[in-house]
C-alpha cells in the first residue's frame, strides 16, 4: 500500500512558496512523499528491531527525528500490532538458539 501526495491547497494565505495559485510543486509533492516513505520504513524498522539504537539510525539518516503518527499514547499504532507477531517469531528463534547453546555446553561439561 502506498500513500502519495499528488496535490494539497496551501494554508496560509496562498503561501507555502509552491506557485501563485497556492498549489505545492512537483518538487514540494516528491519531496513530502519521499519523507513520507522514509519515515514509514524507519518506523517500521524500529518497530521490528526496537534494540538498534537510536544512534546507529542517526549515523545512517541526514533528515530530522521521525515523526509521530500516534495521537492517543495510550493505544497503540497499527505498524506495533502488526509487527508484535514477527517479534514474537524473533524472540523465539534467539530463544532456540540459546536454548541449542545451553545444551551443547552441558553436555560437554557432564563428562567432566
Amino acid at each position: 500500500m502506498s500513500t502519495t501526495i499528488t496535490s494539497r491547497r496551501a494554508h496560509a494565505h496562498g503561501g507555502g512558496g509552491g506557485g501563485c495559485d497556492g498549489y505545492l510543486g512537483q518538487d514540494q509533492i516528491e519531496s513530502a512523499n519521499a519523507q513520507l516513505n522514509s519515515t514509514r520504513a524507519q518506523r517500521i524498522r524500529a518497530a521490528i528491531f526496537p534494540e538498534i539504537t537510536d544512534d546507529n539510525i542517526s549515523n545512517c539518516l541526514t533528515s530530522s527525528p521521525i515523526p509521530t503518527t500516534q495521537y492517543l499514547n495510550g493505544q497503540t499504532t497499527a505498524v506495533q500490532k502488526l509487527c508484535e507477531s514477527s517479534q514474537l517469531l524473533k524472540n523465539a528463534v534467539a530463544d532456540i538458539i540459546n536454548y541449542k547453546d545451553d545444551a551443547e555446553i552441558t553436555e560437554k561439561a557432564l563428562p567432566e
